[in-house]
């Protein structure tokens, strides 16, 4: 990388924030009383839990109950949404890369669309909440005959209660130090903070990269027929959404701007956006696809260089 790329992520990496999110919610599952188990193995190596909210299927079988589940689900589908729209942060401390896990990097300028993102996903959890309510009666009942002398009734609090223990709470943390640290002190963490600040640009522009590639490579992967049988393997609407969201995500993503990228990025997205699942299905765009496709990764693999002993998830 030449002294100006090192200048340009230098400047851009201190447009981004830290964030911290935190969501809570409900136990589902609560520990039961391994006395009433029958078993030949030692007690003292066991656990057993119970699952809470299950419901009896038109088949016979418990299964877990769908309106919980879609309440649960609102907290992944929101740590996917941030994981969009963030970078993993990295620390390095003598020669160690460490993943900090609680904390991500945002992008200044795209805090107010992240503030309304979470408020979008606690309207969705009221709503999922809403329907819970509906049938969590019914819950107890299916539980009470199921669960016969494991069932406790202080494991189904009110409806009240359970509303309670749900929340989503967030925050951003500036970088920087304490500016009352001893003068050596001080001296000493500036000077690691800039190398570790530099050393993070490096990894989120090369995530980024690389994520592109991976999305490209495997576009080209399912164009081409199976290697064993000849056939066509299946092609699915998401192979093309995923590059074009990449791209659209970009102004979210990308702390370090990359030109290079974003340019790349934009010819990905104008490959895919025209087109057609059914026309690629049909095979009528394979060899348009898979020739631009071809040509993106080239170039991406030029821009990625050889990175060795890095595995890149941009979903943390």
């Amino acid at each position: 990388m030449d002294k100006n790329n090192n200048k340009i992520i230098e400047l851009q990496i201190s447009n981004a924030t830290l964030f911290s999110l935190s969501m809570y919610r409900f136990g589902d599952s609560v520990q039961g009383d391994l006395d009433e188990i029958e078993t030949s193995a030692n007690k003292s190596l066991m656990k057993l839990h119970k699952r809470l909210f299950c419901i009896r299927t038109e088949n016979g079988e418990l299964a877990e109950c769908p309106q919980w589940k879609n309440v649960k689900s609102v907290f992944g589908k929101l740590n996917a949404e941030i994981a969009k729209r963030s970078s993993p942060l990295f620390t390095y401390n003598a020669g160690c890369r460490r993943l900090r896990r609680g904390l991500r990097l945002i992008n200044l300028d795209c805090v107010e669309s992240i503030e309304t993102l979470i408020k979008e996903y606690q309207e969705k959890m009221e709503t999922a909440l809403d329907e819970f309510a509906v049938v969590y009666k019914s819950l107890k009942e299916v539980a009470k005959q199921e669960l016969n002398g494991q069932f406790d009734a202080a494991d189904y609090p009110s409806i009240e209660t359970i509303r309670s223990r749900f929340g989503i709470t967030w925050s951003y943390l500036p970088f920087g130090l304490p500016p009352n640290l001893p003068k050596e002190v001080l001296e000493r963490e500036m000077k690691a903070t800039i190398e570790s600040n530099k050393a993070t640009a490096e990894e989120c522009r090369i995530a980024l990269r690389t994520g592109l590639l991976s999305l490209v490579e495997h576009l080209q992967a399912v164009l081409m027929p199976d290697a064993e049988t000849g056939k066509k393997k299946r092609f699915f609407a998401s192979n093309l959404e995923k590059i074009a969201e990449f791209s659209s995500l970009l102004k979210f993503t990308d702390m370090t701007n990359d030109v290079e990228l974003k340019e790349i990025a934009d010819k990905a997205k104008a490959l895919v956006e025209g087109a057609n699942v059914k026309e690629v299905r049909d095979g009528k765009l394979t060899e348009t696809l898979t020739k631009g496709a071809e040509q993106i990764a080239i170039q991406l693999r030029s821009m990625v260089g050889e990175v060795k002993g890095r595995k890149f998830n941009l979903t943390d």
